[in-house]
Order: C-alpha cells, then sequence, then structure tokens
C-alpha cells in the first residue's frame, strides 16, 4: 500500500515527494535503534493445561495426527495468551477442550478487546482510507490531508 501511495504521490506531487521522503529517510536514520524484550506475561494454569493437550494430539512428532503448521499457530498462540486462537486450533482437530474459568474467558475477553483497538487505529491510518479510496479525487483529497498535517500549503503543480 505504501508503494502505491508513494508512486501516487512521486506523480502528481513530485516537489512534496522529494521533501517528504528526504526527511522520512533522515527520521529513519536517527532512529533509536535499541532492542525492548517484550515482556513476558505468566502463564494462567489453564491455559498452559490447554496447550499441552493440543500439543499432544498435534505435536509434529505424533505419527498420527501431527500437524507442523497447526503447531506453530498454537505455540504462537500459547506464547501471546491467545486463549481465542487455541481454542481454534483445537476446534480444527476436534480436541475437547475443558469448561474454562473465568480468569480465562476475562482472559480472552481482554485479547479480543486489544484487536478490536488495533483494527480501530489501522481504519484512522492513511493506508486504510488510501485503500477505501474510490476515485482519484479520493486520493488527491488524501494526499492533500497528509500535506496540510505535515505542514503543507498545496500549491498546483
Amino acid at each position: 500500500m505504501e508503494l502505491e501511495i508513494r508512486k501516487f504521490l512521486q506523480e502528481h506531487y513530485p516537489k512534496y515527494f522529494n521533501k517528504w521522503y528526504s526527511n522520512k529517510i533522515q527520521e529513519v536514520q536517527h532512529e533509536d535503534h535499541s532492542s525492548s524484550k517484550k515482556e513476558v506475561e505468566p502463564k494462567p494454569k489453564e491455559l498452559k493445561k490447554i496447550y499441552h493437550k493440543i500439543a499432544s494430539v498435534i505435536h509434529p512428532d505424533n505419527q498420527e495426527d501431527g500437524d507442523t503448521e497447526l503447531f506453530k499457530k498454537a505455540a504462537k498462540a500459547y506464547e501471546n495468551n491467545n486463549v481465542s486462537q487455541l481454542l481454534e486450533v483445537a476446534s480444527e482437530k476436534n480436541i475437547e477442550i475443558p469448561e474454562m474459568s473465568e480468569a480465562s474467558v476475562l482472559l480472552m475477553d481482554e485479547k479480543n478487546k486489544e484487536i478490536e483497538r488495533e483494527i480501530e487505529k489501522l481504519k484512522n491510518t492513511v493506508a486504510w482510507k488510501w485503500n477505501s479510496a474510490n476515485t482519484e479525487e479520493d486520493k488527491h483529497y488524501i494526499i492533500k490531508v497528509v500535506l496540510e498535517l505535515k505542514g503543507e500549503t498545496l500549491k498546483d503543480e
């Protein structure tokens, strides 16, 4: 998406393209690239039990039901405390999961809310608006708004 926006900006607004992207390159060069380690949340016992039950069935070493891709999906879900995704994996393989505690349901609800917040943030990005633009006129409007937000006054080129 960004490449499409860059191409449009370069084609229709070359002066702003050069100014904008030369600044972007300088910003990237000055960014702090220190690695920040993700905090590891403790795993609820129930989540661990669900993961181990799934892993015992779909582990790649299991001759009958081993499934490497699904196992990777389950491992990632476990790593991210994503109860919903673990339940999805269990459902795909018809693995029966015991009734979940209130704590696990709350964890699942929080993950769902986190995803909803992320979607709302994405809906406000230039890329989302660009992808939703139906006409060339809409795209010109988006570029105009972005340039104005950057303190530029759009002039005919």
